[in-house]
């Protein structure tokens, strides 16, 4: 398993994004969060914290503190554009049931096949 895997179109969008605003990294955590119990957050930051996670693709580097990395190993961060909607979502294998909104997720003990989901863009 990969520590996390970023698509190219997810690194292009991050890198444009934190040019303009002057930032060097993407942070994704884990909190607390919604009716299924967690939710993904995403925020760009001048630079990683001594103990994070750092992992790199085509220029981008994207920073994971220890906790929040326990929940979101072996994920895909991509760039989703819809009608309604654009953002970084996660493609999380870890991930054992969403709400039906698709803005948080839990994990579960683990009873057969994974299933894995997604939060909405943007979550």
């Amino acid at each position: 398993m990969s520590l996390l895997t970023i698509n190219a179109k997810a690194s292009e969008k991050a890198k444009t994004m934190l040019g303009r605003i002057g930032k060097s990294v993407m942070r994704l955590s884990v909190a607390p969060s919604g009716c299924a119990g967690m939710s993904y957050h995403f925020s760009p930051e001048d630079a990683p914290a001594p103990n994070d996670i750092i992992v790199e693709a085509d220029g981008f580097s994207v920073v994971v503190d220890r906790k929040s990395f326990l929940y979101v190993a072996g994920s895909e961060i991509i760039y989703d554009e819809g009608l309604m909607s654009a953002g970084f979502r996660l493609n999380n294998p870890n991930a054992q049931g969403c709400c039906s909104c698709g803005t948080s997720f839990s994990i579960e003990p683990w009873s057969g096949e994974k299933q894995g989901c997604c939060s909405k863009p943007g979550a």
